[in-house]
C-alpha cells in the first residue's frame, strides 16, 4: 500500500469523499445521467422537449462539448446555468422533476462497489445528488449543519451531500449561482475547511478533476494556511492516470494514489482500508474514532466556552475559535522594551511582532512569559492546540503546574488525568498518546515540584511543550531546562494594539464594531486599564450587554460595570443569604478605599488591610473570614500583592471605590473636598456615579477665582494686522487651465493610522500613581489651573441631573473663561518655551534649519500647543449635549461675551460637540471677533476639518464653508469690493481642490487599507 495512505489510515482519520465516477460505475454506465454530463445532456433534451429553440439546444451541447474536452469549469457552469434557468422556467416542479426522473431513479447495477464504500467505517462525503450510497446510512443535506457536523465527527453514519440531494431540490448546487450560495454559506464552509484540516480526505471517483469552485477555493484555502501540510489528501485513480496527476497536484497537499488497472479493482483496494479489529475504536454508529481529533475538538470547544467574547453571542451555536480568540501577542522581548524600540526615530528599524502560528510550529520548547491578567492561560492552550494541529497526530494535553503533588511523578500522573479526561486512554492505562503538553504557572519558587516536574520534562516523549511562568521568573527557568538538557525559546505575551482591538469588536458585534472599538479605546485610555484581550474582552462584554454603542457614554459607568463583572455582577451561584455576593464586596472595598484616603497611600500593610475588613465585618455583623475574602479579591485582580503591601489592582478600581464610599458616607466626601486636586480623579468618579449633587458644582466652582488668575495681553490673542493678498491668486482664480486634482493617479496612502491609534499603540500599561506626586503649594500656578479646570469640567459635564439651570450655566460660564484665560498664561508662561524646544528637538531635526527658521518653528508652536490644550481638554472633559441650552442662554445674555477668551473656549465647545444647528452658533460667536491669532493660525483649521472629511450635510456644507471663508478673510485688508470677491473665489477653490484631495486619499486608505496591519 502506498505509504502516505499507510500513514493516514494508520492515525485513523479518513474520510470518504465520493464523485460522480463512483455513481457511473455501481450503475455499470447503463444510467447515462450518472455522470455531471450526460446530467446535464439530459436536462438540454428536458427543455428541448418542451418546446425551446434548437439552436439554443445545440448552443448548449457545444458549450458542454467545449468545456468537458478543455476543462474549463467557467463553461461547464455558464451551461449548466442556462439548463437549469430553462429548466425553473418549465414551471415549479421543473426542477425537482428532473432530479427525480434522471437521479432518483438510479439503481445500483454493481453492489459490490455501492458496499465496498458504504461498509467502510469512515465518514462518508458525496457531491453526488444520488442516494446509491445512503442506503442503511442516511442523508446528511449541507444545508442541515448539525447532521453534516456530527456525521464528520463520527457520531452517525449519514452520508454528507455537499452538492444537495435530488429529494431536495432547494440544495442542489447546479449552476454558479447556486455555487455562490454554497460559497457564501458560512456554517458549510466552516465544516469543509475544519474536515480538510484535521482528516485525510480520500477523493474516489473523480476523473476530470477537482476543480469546482467550491473544491478549488477549499484546495486554495488549504494550500494557504498549512505551508507544510502535516495532514495528507489522497486521490484515488487509474494505474495510466498516475502520472498526469501527480504534475497536476505537485504543488499542493493532494497526493495521487493508484489502485489498479481497471475500475473493477476498486472495490477490493477499499477492502484494504479497513482497519485490523482491535486496533481502533468504533463509536457506537460503526464510524472509527479518531480519539486525537476528538480530542483537538473537545480541546477547542473549551477554549470557545471559557472566552468573554462567546459569551457577548448568545444564540449563535456554530462558532469556530478563530470567531471568538485572539491569536496571542507574542514579542521577542517585554512589553515595555517593544514599546520603547516603537517610539524611536521613524527612519529607524522598528521591533516587530512575531507570528504566533510560526511559533507554535517552529520550537520543541516555547516558555510563555506574562505578567497577571495578560492572558496567559489562553495563550498557552491556544499555542499548544495550534501545534497539536499542525502535527495532525498528537492531542493537546493541559497541565496546571498549580494541580502537580510532590509525590511520584507530579507531571506524568496529571498527563494521564488529562489523557483520561478526553478518552485518549483507560482507566488503568498509563502510557501517554503522542501529544502536545501545555503546562501552565510553572513556578520556579516551589523548589521539590518544580525539580520534579523539570526532570520528568527532559524524558517526556511530547512532540512540542509549551510552559507558561509569569514574568521576572524566565531567565531561571530557561538555565533550569538547559541543566536538564533541554532548549527554550522564550517569548513574550504583548499588549493588543489599537487594530486587535477593532478585530474583536468585530468579533463580539458586526454590527457596531466601529463604535464598539472607538469606546473601548477612550475607556482603556482615561481609565489607564491594561491592554489585554480580558480587559478588552471585558469591556466589550459590558458595553454591549448595557446596549450602549454611543459616544456619551460615561466611561466611568463602563469601568463601574466592568469592575462589577469582575466581581460577581450577575453570576447565578452568588446567594447573598449564602456568603458574599457583588454589592456586599463592593461594599467592602468602598471601606478600603476609606482607609487608603485616610492614610493617603496607595498600598496599605497586609495586616491593615485585613483589620479594616474585619472592622467592616464587626459593624455590619457579617461572619466572614477577612483571608478568605482578601485572598478572592487578589484572585479575581481586583486588589494586588506588591512586596508585603496590598495595592488595588489599577489606580482607577481605587478611585472608583472612593467614589461609591462617598455616596454613601457624606462625611467622607466632605473630607475628600478638603483637598479637591488631591482626590481630583475620586470626585470626578463621584460626579460621574452620583449626578444630582449641586452642592459639588458649587463648591468646585469656587475654586475658580477671577483674582488668582488674570488673562495676560499677548500669546495666542495676539491681533495680526490684515495684509494684502497675493495679487497672483487673483490672476489664477479665472485661469481656464486650472482643473481639479486628478485624484486617481496620486500614490494610494498605505498608513490609516489616526492620532487615538498612535497614542494608543506606543504607550505602555503600566498603572499611574494613585495620587498626585507633587504637591499642591509645589505647582506652578498655570498647572494649578489646568488640574483645577480638569477637574471642575468633568464634575461639571457629568452633574447633567441637577436641576439648577442657573448654576449650570454660570459655571459653564466660568469655566470657559477660564480655560480661555489659561491658553493665553500658559502662551506667555517661560517655561514653555524650554519645554518646546525639548519636543522640537526629540520629533524634528531642528539643527538643520538655520537659527532663523528653528526660532519661528518654536515661536509658532509655543501659540499653538496651548491652543491644541485647550481645545482637547475642552473636546473630552467638558463638551455634552446636555450643556447646549447653558451655553445657548450665556449667549443669548451676553455673558459668554465677557472676554475673547471665553468667546474662544466657547467655540472650542461648540465645535467639539457639531450637534444640530452647530455652524450657525459659531457664526454668531464669532461675527464681532477680530483678527487673533488663535481664530486666523488654530481655529479656522478646527472648522475646516468637519469640510475636509465630508462629516456634514449638504446644507451645513455650503454654511461651514461660508463660515471658513468669512473667517479666512479677516487675514486680509481689500482694496474694493471686486478684489474681495474675487480673492474670496480663489480661497473656495483651494479649498474645494484640497477637499477632492483628501477624498481621494481617503478612497486610497479603504482600497488599501492596513486591515491586517500590526500595529493600526
Amino acid at each position: 500500500m502506498d505509504r502516505l495512505l499507510a500513514d493516514a489510515l494508520a492515525a485513523n482519520n479518513l474520510v470518504i469523499v465520493v464523485g460522480t465516477g463512483a455513481t457511473a460505475a455501481a450503475t455499470e454506465g447503463r444510467a447515462p445521467t450518472a455522470t455531471w454530463k450526460g446530467f446535464l445532456e439530459s436536462g438540454i433534451n428536458r427543455v428541448q422537449a418542451a418546446g425551446s429553440d434548437d439552436r439554443w439546444a445545440t448552443l448548449q451541447r457545444e458549450n458542454l462539448a467545449y468545456g468537458f474536452q478543455v476543462g474549463r469549469s467557467d463553461e461547464l457552469l455558464s451551461a449548466a446555468g442556462n439548463i437549469s434557468s430553462r429548466i425553473t422556467e418549465l414551471g415549479e416542479q421543473g426542477l425537482s422533476n428532473w432530479l427525480r426522473d434522471d437521479i432518483g431513479h438510479l439503481t445500483s447495477s454493481s453492489h459490490t462497489w455501492s458496499e465496498a464504500l458504504t461498509k467502510l467505517p469512515f465518514p462518508l462525503m458525496t457531491t453526488n445528488y444520488d442516494t446509491l450510497l445512503d442506503g442503511e446510512r442516511g442523508s446528511a443535506v449541507w444545508t442541515n449543519s448539525s447532521d453534516v457536523q456530527a456525521a464528520l465527527a463520527g457520531l452517525s453514519r449519514k452520508v454528507v451531500h455537499l452538492h444537495g440531494i435530488w429529494d431536495q431540490a432547494e440544495t442542489a448546487i447546479i449552476s454558479g449561482a447556486d455555487y455562490q450560495r454554497l460559497l457564501s454559506s458560512e456554517t458549510a464552509q466552516h465544516l469543509q475547511k475544519a474536515a480538510s484540516s484535521l482528516k485525510s480526505l480520500v477523493y474516489v471517483g473523480y476523473g476530470a478533476g477537482l476543480d469546482d469552485p467550491n473544491f478549488d477555493q477549499l484546495i486554495r484555502w488549504h494550500r494557504s494556511k498549512f505551508v507544510p501540510s502535516t495532514v495528507t489528501h489522497l486521490r484515488l485513480c487509474l494505474n495510466n492516470e498516475l502520472a498526469t496527476l501527480q504534475a497536476l497536484h505537485a504543488g499542493d497537499h493532494i497526493h495521487p494514489v493508484a489502485y489498479g488497472d481497471t475500475y473493477d479493482e476498486l472495490p477490493e483496494f477499499l477492502e484494504k482500508l479497513h482497519p485490523t479489529p482491535g486496533t481502533v475504536s468504533i463509536s457506537e454508529v460503526g464510524i472509527v474514532q479518531d480519539l486525537v481529533s476528538e480530542s483537538q475538538s473537545v480541546f477547542s470547544s473549551q477554549l470557545i466556552d471559557d472566552s468573554i467574547i462567546r459569551e457577548t453571542l448568545q444564540g449563535d451555536d456554530d462558532l469556530s475559535l478563530d470567531d471568538v480568540v485572539l491569536p496571542p501577542v507574542l514579542l521577542p522581548v517585554p512589553h515595555a522594551q517593544y514599546i520603547k524600540s516603537r517610539r524611536v526615530s521613524k527612519d529607524s528599524p522598528k521591533m516587530k511582532r512575531l507570528d504566533p502560528h510560526e511559533e507554535a510550529h517552529g520550537h520543541d520548547v516555547v516558555v510563555v512569559v506574562g505578567d497577571e491578567n495578560s492572558g496567559l492561560t489562553t495563550a498557552v492552550k491556544w499555542l499548544a492546540l495550534e501545534a497539536a494541529r499542525y502535527v495532525g497526530g498528537a492531542a493537546p494535553l493541559y497541565v496546571s503546574f498549580r494541580s502537580c503533588r510532590p509525590s511520584g511523578a507530579p507531571l506524568h500522573d496529571q498527563l494521564v488525568i488529562a489523557s483520561r479526561n478526553v478518552g485518549l486512554t483507560g482507566k488503568r492505562d498509563k502510557t501517554l498518546p503522542d501529544h502536545v503538553l501545555a503546562l501552565d504557572d510553572f513556578s520556579i519558587y516551589v523548589p521539590k515540584i518544580s525539580d520534579r516536574v523539570l526532570s520528568e520534562l527532559a524524558r517526556n516523549q511530547a512532540v512540542s511543550t509549551i510552559i507558561g511562568c509569569v514574568q521576572g521568573a524566565e531567565d531561571e527557568l530557561v538555565e533550569r531546562l538547559r541543566a536538564v538538557g533541554l532548549t527554550a525559546t522564550v517569548r513574550y505575551l504583548g499588549r493588543l494594539s489599537s487594530v486587535d482591538v477593532r478585530k474583536m469588536a468585530q468579533m463580539a458585534s458586526p454590527g457596531h464594531h466601529a463604535e464598539l472599538a472607538k469606546q473601548v479605546l477612550e475607556v482603556i485610555q482615561s481609565e489607564n486599564l491594561q491592554k489585554t484581550p480580558y480587559t478588552i474582552a471585558l469591556l466589550l462584554a459590558v458595553l454591549i450587554r448595557s446596549g450602549v454603542v454611543t459616544p456619551a457614554a460615561s466611561q466611568t459607568s463602563v469601568l463601574d460595570d466592568y469592575v462589577g463583572l469582575i466581581l460577581g455582577r450577575g453570576d447565578p451561584h452568588d446567594d447573598a443569604r449564602l456568603g458574599l455576593d457583588q454589592t456586599g464586596r463592593e461594599a467592602i472595598l468602598g471601606r478600603l478605599a476609606q482607609a487608603f484616603v485616610g492614610a493617603r497611600a496607595g498600598g496599605l500593610p497586609e495586616s491593615d488591610v485585613v483589620q479594616v475588613m474585619q472592622d467592616t465585618f464587626d459593624r455590619l455583623g457579617w461572619g466572614e473570614r477577612p483571608s478568605d475574602v482578601l485572598s478572592s479579591f487578589l484572585d479575581r485582580g481586583i486588589l494586588r500583592h506588591d512586596g508585603k503591601h496590598i495595592s488595588f489592582y489599577r489606580s482607577s478600581y481605587l478611585h472608583l471605590f472612593i467614589a461609591k464610599r462617598a455616596i454613601v458616607a457624606p462625611e467622607f466626601l466632605e473630607e475628600l473636598l478638603l483637598e479637591p486636586l488631591f482626590f481630583a480623579a475620586a470626585i470626578t468618579d463621584y460626579a460621574a456615579l452620583f449626578r444630582h449633587d449641586s452642592r459639588l458644582i458649587k463648591k468646585l466652582a469656587e475654586l475658580l477665582d477671577d483674582d488668582e488668575w488674570v488673562a495676560q495681553p499677548g500669546g495666542v490673542f495676539d491681533s495680526i494686522e490684515p495684509e494684502a493678498p497675493n495679487l497672483e491668486e487673483l490672476v489664477a482664480v479665472h485661469a481656464e487651465d486650472s482643473a481639479p486634482m486628478d485624484v486617481d493617479t496620486r500614490e494610494p496612502l498605505q498608513d490609516d493610522t489616526t492620532t487615538v491609534d498612535i497614542y494608543f499603540d506606543t504607550l505602555d500599561d503600566d498603572d499611574r500613581p494613585p495620587f498626585p506626586i507633587a504637591n499642591e503649594s509645589d505647582m506652578t500656578p498655570v498647572f494649578r489651573l489646568m488640574r483645577t479646570l480638569e477637574l471642575v469640567s468633568n464634575t461639571l459635564r457629568d452633574s447633567d441631573q441637577v436641576e439648577d439651570l442657573p448654576l449650570k450655566q454660570a459655571a459653564l460660564t466660568d469655566v470657559l473663561n477660564h480655560w480661555g484665560i489659561f491658553m493665553s498664561l500658559m502662551s506667555t508662561d517661560s517655561s514653555l518655551k524650554d519645554f518646546v524646544s525639548q519636543m522640537l528637538a526629540e520629533t524634528s531635526d531642528l539643527s538643520s534649519k538655520s537659527p532663523e527658521v528653528a526660532e519661528e518653528m518654536t515661536q509658532e508652536w509655543i501659540r499653538l500647543f496651548p491652543a491644541l490644550v485647550s481645545a482637547g481638554a475642552i473636546a473630552s472633559g467638558l463638551a455634552s449635549r446636555r450643556l447646549t441650552v447653558a451655553l445657548d442662554r450665556a449667549v443669548a445674555d451676553r455673558t459668554i461675551f465677557r472676554s475673547e477668551q471665553t468667546v474662544i473656549a466657547a467655540a472650542f465647545f461648540i465645535i467639539a460637540l457639531q450637534d444640530e444647528g452647530w455652524i450657525a452658533r459659531l457664526s454668531e460667536l464669532l461675527k464681532d471677533q477680530g483678527n487673533i491669532w488663535i481664530i486666523r493660525n488654530f481655529l479656522l483649521f478646527l472648522c475646516l476639518g468637519p469640510f475636509m472629511e465630508d462629516t456634514v450635510s449638504q446644507h451645513d456644507e455650503d454654511n461651514l464653508l461660508e463660515l471658513c471663508l468669512d473667517l479666512a478673510q479677516r487675514a486680509y485688508s481689500y482694496r474694493d469690493t471686486r478684489d474681495r470677491s474675487q480673492h474670496r473665489e480663489s480661497i473656495k477653490r483651494s479649498y474645494l481642490q484640497n477637499r477632492l484631495q483628501a477624498r481621494g486619499e481617503r478612497r486610497s486608505r479603504e482600497v488599501t487599507g492596513d486591515e491586517d496591519g500590526e500595529e493600526g
